[in-house]
C-alpha cells in the first residue's frame, strides 16, 4: 500500500482587492478519486453500439483456419499507445476529467494484465489528452445514419495509436467501436469505477466479436436474421461448429442474448440440437452486467495479440521511452503556500518541488454551477504553471495529490460533496511507470 498527501486549498476572492485568499487543509487518505454520478444505472442497461465489419469478420475467418492452429502468443509485453481525446460541447463545457481519464486506462490496463493478454497500453507522450469541442459530437445519435461520425473521427484522430474519444451521449449505447474510423468512442456516464465498458470496446477493436454475434437485435428464441445458422452448445464431437458460428471461439460457450442481463439470473436457451445452456457471463465481451465480467478466453486472448501483431504492427514501433522506476518522494507545494494572502488573479504562477523524473497533471477549471468559466489541464515535466489571467470573485479550491494509490477512499470537503467509496481499482503502480509517473495537481475554480 502506498500513501499520498492530499492538500486541500479552500478559499475565496477578496471582492474588492480581485485578488486571491487561499486556506489550507490538509489531509492523509488513500487516493483521491471524484465519483463519475449515474454510470450504475445507465452502464448496467445501455448495449454496445459496436457494428462488427465484415472485413473483420473476414480476418478472424482467416486467422481461425491459417494463423490460430500454430500461433503462439509474446513472452514479452506489448505496450500499445493511447491517445485520449476528450469531447466537450461547443463552448467547452462538458469535458471529462483528464484524472478520472488515467483512472480508466489503469483499470483497463489491469484487466488486461489480470488475463495475462501481453498487451498493455500507456499514454503517448505529446499530446496524450486532447480536448475538441464540438456540440454535435459531443452528443451524437448512431441511428442518423450520416457520416459526421466518421468524419469527424478521422479528422481528429493521431496515427497508429489507439484512439479513445470520450463523449456526453450517445443515444442508447454505452460505447462503441468504428471499423471505418478505427476509433473508440465512450460515453462518460457509463465509464465510472469498476466499469468494464472501455475493456469491452477494446476487445472490439483488436477485432473481437460479441460472442452472441449474430444476435444483435434479435431475442430468442426467434430464427435471426436471414439464413442465420444458430451456435450449437456442444464443444466437441459431431455437433460442434463452434469455429464456424457465432464469435468463431470455442472456449466462449454458446450465447443467444444481446440484452443486457445479470449473472445471478442468467437467461436461459435451447440450442437446435435440444441441449439446454446458459451464456458465460464472466467474459468482457458477453451482455452480462460490468460487475460479473472477469476475463477473455485464451482463444479471444490469442486473437487479440494476433491482431495486435500482424495487422497493427506500426503500433508497436512508437519511440517513446517507458519510465518503470518507483517514485522516491512526494513533491512539496512551494506558491501558493498555506497563510497567503493577495494571491493575484493575473501573471500568477503556480510551482511545486521536483518529485524526480516524473510528469504532473495540472488541471484548472471552475465547478459552480453549469457555467464554464475556465477550463485548462496540462501534463507537464516543469515544476511550474503560470497563468497571464484567471478568473477573479471565483471561489475555488486548489487539490493537490500523487497518485499512485491502490485503495480509494473520499472525505468529506466544504464545496464538494464526496462521499466514501468502497472500491479497490488502482490508481495506480501502472500509472506511474507506463504513464511516465503521473502526479496530479488540481485546482478548481
Amino acid at each position: 500500500m502506498y500513501l499520498m498527501l492530499n492538500s486541500v486549498f479552500l478559499g475565496f476572492t477578496n471582492q474588492n482587492t480581485m485578488n486571491f485568499k487561499l486556506i489550507l487543509t490538509i489531509l492523509l487518505s488513500t487516493l483521491f478519486a471524484l465519483p463519475i454520478n449515474a454510470q450504475r444505472t445507465i452502464g448496467q442497461h445501455a448495449a454496445c453500439g459496436t457494428v462488427t465489419s465484415q472485413e473483420q469478420m473476414d480476418w478472424l475467418r482467416h486467422y481461425r483456419k491459417n494463423i490460430a492452429p500454430t500461433y503462439k502468443m509474446s513472452g514479452d509485453i506489448l505496450y500499445v499507445p493511447i491517445v485520449f481525446h476528450v469531447v466537450g460541447q461547443d463552448d467547452g463545457a462538458g469535458y471529462y476529467p483528464a484524472r478520472e481519464a488515467l483512472r480508466i486506462l489503469c483499470e483497463f490496463n489491469e484487466n488486461y494484465s489480470n488475463n495475462e493478454s501481453g498487451i498493455q497500453f500507456f499514454l503517448k507522450e505529446n499530446g496524450g489528452i486532447r480536448y475538441h469541442n464540438n456540440s454535435r459530437f459531443f452528443t451524437h445519435d448512431l441511428s442518423d445514419n450520416d457520416a459526421y461520425e466518421t468524419i469527424f473521427c478521422n479528422q481528429k484522430k493521431v496515427d497508429n495509436v489507439v484512439n479513445l474519444f470520450i463523449v456526453g451521449n450517445v443515444s442508447g449505447v454505452c460505447g462503441y467501436y468504428s471499423p471505418s474510423s478505427d476509433c473508440v468512442v465512450l460515453i462518460k456516464d457509463c465509464i465510472g469505477p469498476g466499469s468494464t465498458t472501455a475493456t469491452h470496446e477494446l476487445g472490439h477493436f483488436f477485432t473481437l466479436p460479441h460472442p452472441f454475434f449474430g444476435w444483435e437485435g434479435y431475442d430468442f428464441p426467434d430464427d435471426g436474421p436471414s439464413n442465420f445458422i444458430r451456435e450449437n452448445a456442444a464443444r466437441t464431437g459431431p455437433d460442434q461448429n463452434c469455429y464456424d458460428k457465432a464469435d468463431l471461439f470455442c472456449d466462449t460457450g454458446a450465447d443467444y442474448e444481446s440484452d443486457r442481463w445479470n449473472c445471478s439470473n442468467p437467461p436461459e436457451f435451447v440450442d437446435p440440437k435440444g441441449v439446454e445452456f446458459e451464456p458465460d457471463g464472466t467474459l468482457f465481451m458477453s451482455y452480462s452486467n460490468d460487475e460479473c465480467q472477469t476475463r477473455f478466453s485464451t482463444e479471444q486472448l490469442e486473437a487479440m495479440q494476433a491482431n495486435l501483431t500482424i495487422t497493427r504492427s506500426s503500433f508497436l514501433d512508437d519511440p517513446q521511452v517507458l519510465n518503470f522506476n518507483d517514485l522516491t518522494h512526494a513533491a512539496t507545494l512551494n506558491y501558493p503556500i498555506f497563510g497567503d494572502e493577495n494571491v493575484p488573479n493575473q501573471n500568477v504562477t503556480f510551482k511545486w518541488e521536483n518529485a524526480g523524473d516524473v510528469k504532473y497533471l495540472f488541471t484548472l477549471n471552475n465547478v459552480a454551477g453549469s457555467e464554464t468559466l475556465f477550463n485548462h489541464t496540462e501534463i507537464l515535466t516543469e515544476t511550474e504553471f503560470k497563468f497571464e489571467f484567471l478568473p477573479a470573485d471565483v471561489e475555488f479550491e486548489w487539490q493537490w495529490l500523487l497518485s499512485r494509490m491502490i485503495d480509494t477512499v473520499l472525505h468529506q470537503v466544504q464545496l464538494i460533496n464526496l462521499k466514501r467509496l468502497n472500491h479497490c481499482h488502482l490508481f495506480c503502480q501502472l500509472l506511474t511507470s507506463i504513464l511516465l509517473h503521473v502526479l496530479v495537481i488540481q485546482m478548481v475554480l
